[in-house]
């Protein structure tokens, strides 16, 4: 009888853990912290620009706030205080009685 060779060869028999050499858990880490560190100096780089518009937006709009607000208040505290009714009398109130 002919036999028909396998399509997939047999698997390999696996190494002998004292033959394999193994990589020091050290050594992992500290390329987990090195690769880990790239990312963030990289990600740091190239968001840094956005960083910075933020920082200007907040800082302009705190000066707005600062600015505008004490302008106001001081035009707002310098008018005498006038009841609205004396101002625009409601329909309910005869401006001749004022």
């Amino acid at each position: 009888m002919n036999q028909v060779p396998p399509a997939v060869p047999p698997r390999p028999e696996p190494p002998d853990s004292a033959q394999a050499p193994r990589l020091s858990s050290f050594i992992f880490w500290v390329g987990v912290g090195s690769l880990g560190l790239a990312v963030l100096a990289l990600i740091a780089f190239l968001a840094t620009p956005i960083l910075w518009i933020a920082v200007a937006a907040v800082a302009m709009t705190g000066m707005h706030y600062l600015v505008w607000g004490w302008w106001f208040e001081k035009i707002y505290r310098s008018q005498p205080h006038v009841d609205s009714d004396e101002v625009m009398p409601g329909p309910w109130k005869d401006p001749r009685d004022v």
